[in-house]
């Protein structure tokens, strides 16, 4: 998807943790907020996170986590 035309519109579509709609109470810490471009999802047994983060230096990172289990939630913290 980086690599595509689209991606600007594609990334355009993501969440920003800390800044918009339900991403908006994702991060606390300020200096954090506006880093990320993310898709969160979920369903009975399992929670996702996915997309794309920025670095301190300026670099981006793909991200990705989802958990499969009877107790999803525990992982929240490491999804905030």
């Amino acid at each position: 998807a980086w690599d595509s035309p689209y991606m600007p519109e594609f990334e355009a579509s993501l969440g920003i943790p800390g800044l918009e709609g339900t991403q908006l109470r994702r991060v606390n810490n300020p200096d954090l907020r506006g880093m990320a471009h993310v898709k969160t999802g979920g369903l009975r047994d399992v929670r996702s996170i996915a997309g794309y983060v920025q670095g301190a230096g300026g670099k981006r990172y793909v991200v990705a986590s989802i958990v499969n289990h009877e107790q999803p939630e525990s992982v929240s913290a490491f999804h905030e």
